[in-house]
C-alpha cells in the first residue's frame, strides 16, 4: 500500500496544475466549446497516473532520437580517442591550441575585471585629504558644523543644551509602565490615569486636559 501510494504521489496536484496552466495559456476560438472548469475534473482521473494514455503514443520518434544520439556519441568518442593518441606524439592540435588560447584570454579578462572592481570598492569611500594648518582644519570643522546646523541635523544632546522647544510625548497607563519610559528631558510622560504620574518628573495626566478620557470606554 505504501509503495502504491508513493508511486501515485502528487497526481492530483500535477493534474490540477497543468489543467490550470492550459486554461490560462490556451486561447480557444469562439466556435469551440469551452472546457470544463478545473474543479470539475473527476476525482477518479486523479487517483493514479494514467499510463495507458501514454502507451498509445508511438515511440518511433524517441527511438530515432536515441539512435542519432548514440551515433553522435560513438563518433565523438572515436575522435576523442584518436586525438588523445595523437597528443602523445604532438603537444596539442591546432584546434586545442586555439581553444586554450581563448580560455587563457578569458581568464585574464576576468582577473582584470575582478581587480578593477576590488580597487573601485577600496577607493569608493576614500577622499583626498589636504594637509593644512590647524587654523584651516578648525575653519573647515566649523564650516561643516554650520552646514550640519543648516540641515537641522542636531542630536538630542545638542537640543537639550541649546534649549530648543522640542518635546516627545510618551503615553502610559499606571505605575507598572514606568520602567519603559525614557528618563531624558526631551521626553514627557502622558499619564492616562490621574493617579499614575511619576514623582519628580514633568509628566501630566491626560484626563485633566481631555475630560473625555475619564470614561474608560473612550480611554481604552
Amino acid at each position: 500500500m505504501g509503495r502504491r501510494t508513493a508511486k501515485n504521489l502528487m497526481v492530483s496536484e500535477a493534474i490540477d496544475g497543468y489543467a490550470t496552466l492550459l486554461q490560462n495559456i490556451l486561447k480557444l476560438p469562439s466556435e469551440v466549446v469551452p472546457p470544463k472548469a478545473v474543479s470539475e475534473i473527476s476525482p477518479r482521473v486523479k487517483e493514479k497516473w494514467q499510463w495507458h494514455l501514454l502507451e498509445a503514443v508511438p515511440n518511433s520518434t524517441y527511438q530515432n532520437r536515441v539512435l542519432r544520439s548514440n551515433t553522435f556519441l560513438d563518433t565523438y568518442e572515436d575522435r576523442w580517442n584518436r586525438s588523445r593518441k595523437d597528443r602523445s606524439s604532438t603537444a596539442v592540435t591546432d584546434n586545442d591550441s586555439f581553444v586554450y588560447m581563448i580560455w587563457e584570454e578569458e581568464k585574464h579578462i576576468q582577473m582584470a575585471i575582478t581587480k578593477k572592481r576590488i580597487e573601485d570598492e577600496e577607493l569608493k569611500d576614500r577622499t583626498e585629504q589636504s594637509h593644512g594648518t590647524w587654523e584651516e582644519v578648525y575653519r573647515n570643522a566649523k564650516k561643516a558644523d554650520r552646514l550640519k546646523n543648516d540641515l537641522h541635523e542636531r542630536d538630542d544632546g545638542e537640543l537639550e543644551r541649546t534649549g530648543q522647544p522640542l518635546c516627545i510625548y510618551e503615553p502610559y497607563f499606571g505605575e507598572g509602565s514606568w520602567p519603559f519610559l525614557h528618563q531624558r528631558s526631551l521626553y514627557r510622560g502622558v499619564s492616562l490615569s490621574s493617579k499614575g504620574k511619576r514623582p519628580g518628573k514633568d509628566d501630566f495626566d491626560a484626563p485633566s486636559r481631555l475630560p473625555l478620557l475619564n470614561s474608560a470606554y473612550y480611554r481604552d
